[in-house]
């Protein structure tokens, strides 16, 4: 009788292990988090500059979890980085050796939120979205010299205050 119910508590226990390995282990699933849309646009002097910080960009945005990265607009996109890779002259003739990158994030926003002032004729309150948008949006101009690794460098320092723009706006 002994070695029956031995048998059976054994036989019992990998009946329950194989339900629970077809099944999955209960409680154990997660939803995926939708990852915001970012659209990348890179200018530059030179299709070389461009290419590399376009390259640097992306490389560095790849390290954030939350953050899709698209070079072609679509309705999908919240944020657009824009960024302007200049060769600073000292002369029409004469390059320096640095490079200067101009940066900007702008945040898409649902215009209802304003239709209803601007029916109201509150321009006021318009202007100073406006205005916000605009001046708030922007992280200025960022020199670097044409030193291997600096771009990448750069790159990184925009890329963290993007994760901190995205962190604060959502």
């Amino acid at each position: 009788m002994r070695k029956y119910l031995i048998g059976l508590l054994i036989m019992g226990i990998s009946l329950s292990l194989i339900a629970l390995s077809l099944e999955g282990i209960p409680g154990n699933e997660t939803t995926p988090v939708p990852k915001i849309k970012v659209y990348v646009k890179v200018k530059a002097e030179t299709d070389d500059i461009k290419k590399h910080g376009e390259d640097a960009v992306l490389e560095a945005i790849k390290t954030l979890d939350n953050v899709d990265p698209v070079l072609k607009y679509d309705k999908d996109v919240r944020y657009t980085l824009t960024i302007a890779f200049l060769e600073p002259r000292k002369s029409p003739t004469e390059k320096v050796e640095n490079i200067a990158a101009s940066v900007q994030f702008i945040r898409y926003f649902d215009n209802s939120v304003l239709r209803k002032h601007v029916a109201t004729v509150n321009w006021d309150f318009v202007n100073r979205k406006t205005y916000n948008l605009i001046n708030d949006t922007q992280i200025g101009l960022l020199l670097f010299s044409k030193q291997p690794g600096e771009m990448e460098k750069t790159a990184n320092v925009v890329v963290k205050t993007l994760q901190k723009y995205i962190a604060e706006n959502e």
